[in-house]
């Protein structure tokens, strides 16, 4: 009998995106949650932009990253539809070769 089979695992994909999803969430809510009182009060507001423009930055990766994972997980529910609806496509063709085959 014939098989053919797309495997979503050689690749990791796509939970090391869901892993990247959620380590730029976390360092989103570390850099926005970061104090910045023991710098000297000139040095205040400069790192509080930094702060604020990179917990953007990583809020930004984390969509990204969100969106890879969707897109994936849509890719292999659309590759498992096709690889099933092959695999009893040469199934029955199988059949219809005979015992001789």
């Amino acid at each position: 009998m014939s098989q053919i089979q797309w495997e979503n695992g050689g690749a990791g994909l796509p939970g090391r995106w869901e892993e990247l999803e959620a380590l730029m969430k976390d360092a989103g809510q570390e850099l926005s949650g970061a104090p910045v009182g023991g710098l000297g009060s000139s040095a205040r507001g400069a790192a509080r932009s930094f702060l604020t423009a990179w917990s953007g930055y990583a809020g930004e990766s984390r969509e990204i990253a969100a969106g890879f994972v969707t897109a994936l997980q849509a890719t292999a529910t659309d590759f498992s539809g096709t690889d099933q609806g092959q695999a009893h496509d040469f199934s029955n063709l199988d059949g219809r070769l005979g015992p001789e085959r």
